[in-house]
């Protein structure tokens, strides 16, 4: 199992979607009862849904999610996705509630509890929360140092703040950490463009825009060129 595990975590954390998928898939085929595999599996579709939110993504995720808790009905994993879906339809207090209800266990590895954390304190900017935000992703950053998701939310929670040069600082940390990740150039492109640094932003923005080619990021790299 060791070459698909390993191909399969290489995929994920290079956010290389079909392959992700891919490499899953083969790996769920081969152990269809090994909770782990699954929760692999669910990750990679997670992030295709995320992506796209057709309902063929959606079915698709709904199987995932039934697949994983077959295998272990106590996984974290799906109270978190699913946490996470009720954020996504705007559902944000009781996406916390959820949350909370995960990070109570005792029994959670220090970064599956910190990419909890990441998403609790997301969501609690989202209702204006900002201080028990920043709370909660200094803790996930404190258990997972090198988890580039953690400071670029982190920049992002600091941008909405106000408070733009301790943004900026970690919004460069995330794409030093994951220099392919679209979230985190387009955070930083935010940032500087914040600060009146358009000329700056237009290169993390136009990364973005190709390797999306996503209409949103696309329509903030013609709107940063602009700017500049």
């Amino acid at each position: 199992a060791s070459p698909l595990v390993s191909e399969a975590l290489g995929a994920l954390q290079r956010h290389e979607g079909p392959a992700a998928l891919e490499a899953t898939k083969r790996l769920v085929e081969e152990f269809p009862n090994e909770p782990e595999a699954q929760a692999l599996r669910l990750q990679a579709v997670f992030a295709a849904w995320d992506h796209d939110r057709s309902d063929a993504r959606r079915t698709e995720l709904e199987k995932a999610l039934a697949a994983l808790e077959r295998a272990d009905p106590q996984h974290p994993a799906v109270e978190v996705s699913r946490a996470y879906v009720q954020s996504s339809e705007g559902l944000l207090r009781e996406a916390i509630a959820r949350f909370t209800g995960v990070l109570a266990r005792s029994d959670l590895a220090p970064d599956f509890r910190a990419d909890v954390l990441r998403l609790r304190g997301w969501n609690k900017n989202q209702t204006d929360d900002t201080a028990a935000a920043l709370a909660d992703l200094e803790e996930a950053l404190r258990l997972s140092p090198v988890n580039a998701e953690i400071f670029t939310r982190l920049a992002e929670t600091l941008r909405f703040a106000g408070r733009l040069p301790d943004a900026l600082i970690r919004a460069r940390q995330a794409v030093a950490l994951s220099p392919s990740d679209p979230w985190a150039l387009v955070t930083l492109g935010f940032t500087l463009g914040d600060l009146g640094r358009a000329e700056e932003a237009v290169e993390q923005m136009g990364k973005a825009c190709e390797l999306t080619r996503s209409q949103m990021n696309c329509a903030a790299y013609a709107s940063t060129l602009q700017h500049a």
